[in-house]
C-alpha cells in the first residue's frame, strides 16, 4: 500500500479537533483528488502546480489548448474549453440531486441564482415546488 501523500497528510492534519471524524471523511472523499496533486507537485515544494511542457507555470491559454486537444482525440466535434468542463460538472451535479447549496460552493458562486442557470431541468413541471406539493396532495387524497 502506498503512503499518503503530501496533500492527503496535510488534508488530515487540518482536523486535530472534535469534528476530526468529520474531516477526515472529507479527506477520503478527496483522495483521489490529493493523490493527483501529490503526482502533478511530484517533489517540488513550491510554485505552480501545473507545469507547461518547457516547465513555467501553465496558463488559461495552455489549459485550453490540451482540453480542445483531449477533445479532439475523444472524437468530440463540437468546441470545448476549459468552462464547458466547469459547466458540465455543475449540471450533471444538479440533475443528480447534490443540493443546489452544496453545488453552489463547490463552484464558488456567491449566489445560488448563479448555480441555478445550470439548472437545464429547472423547467420541467414536474420538478416544480407547485406540481410536487399537487402530486403529494393528490396522493393523499386517495
Amino acid at each position: 500500500r502506498r503512503r499518503a501523500g503530501a496533500a492527503h497528510r496535510a488534508c488530515a492534519d487540518l482536523f486535530a479537533g472534535p469534528d476530526r471524524a468529520a474531516g477526515l471523511r472529507s479527506c477520503r472523499r478527496g483522495y483521489r483528488a490529493a493523490r493527483a496533486i501529490d503526482l502533478a507537485v511530484g517533489e517540488r515544494g513550491d510554485g505552480p502546480v501545473f507545469l507547461s511542457a518547457g516547465g513555467r507555470r501553465l496558463d488559461r491559454h495552455g489549459a485550453s489548448r490540451i482540453v480542445r486537444r483531449v477533445a479532439r482525440r475523444a472524437g468530440i466535434g463540437k468546441k470545448i474549453g476549459p468552462h464547458t468542463l466547469r459547466h458540465a460538472f455543475i449540471t450533471a451535479a444538479l440533475d443528480a440531486g447534490v443540493p443546489l447549496r452544496d453545488v453552489q460552493e463547490a463552484a464558488s458562486h456567491a449566489d445560488p441564482r448563479t448555480t441555478m442557470r445550470y439548472d437545464r431541468a429547472r423547467g420541467s413541471l414536474d420538478r416544480h415546488a407547485t406540481y410536487i406539493v399537487a402530486a403529494y396532495l393528490a396522493g393523499a387524497a386517495r
